[in-house]
């Protein structure tokens, strides 16, 4: 008499090939999770850059006077700037600078209006380097974010014209 089952064999290649089968599902599973977490962080790095700069642009092209100042391996100058819905006016200027380990955009933002002194420091956004050099001569400012940055290198060169 016959008996209608499966036999050890047969259940143990069985249980193998579903383990190779659900190793190689969740190998897929964390590959594309890694992707997704990459990417991600891609996105986050280059919408900061991209923001930084243009936020340095902004200022430099609102800026009605620049002021020299000692080259400190980031920048050369101030930039003075009038508020549009006030007529407050604000000295900007900018560096990198280490926080906890991470590399921030900073603008020191100083009100000359209200006659302080004193102005504060403002995290723009995550930023390896800055190169900022106001050439008079030129009367151009060049500006590099990110230098070393296979991805996230901006570079630009405003001409400010005879408007300062």
């Amino acid at each position: 008499m016959k008996k209608t089952g499966f036999t050890l064999i047969e259940l143990l290649a069985s249980l193998a090939i579903v383990s190779v089968l659900a190793v190689i599902i969740s190998m897929i599973f964390s590959l594309s999770l890694k992707t997704i977490d990459s990417s991600y962080k891609e996105e986050i790095s280059y919408k900061e850059s991209s923001y930084s700069m243009l936020y340095i642009e902004n200022i430099i092209r609102s800026a009605y006077k620049f002021e020299i100042i000692e080259y400190n391996d980031q920048s050369n100058f101030k930039a003075y700037v009038v508020n549009e819905n006030s007529s407050d006016i604000f000295i900007s200027e900018f560096k990198v600078k280490n926080r906890d380990g991470i590399n921030f955009l900073e603008e020191y933002h100083s009100n000359l209006s209200n006659h302080s002194r004193f102005g504060k420091w403002q995290r723009i956004g995550r930023c390896d380097s800055l190169f900022l050099y106001y050439d008079q001569l030129e009367g151009t400012v060049h500006i590099i974010l990110n230098e070393n940055s296979p991805t996230d290198r901006y570079e630009s060169i405003i001409y400010l014209g005879e408007r300062l």
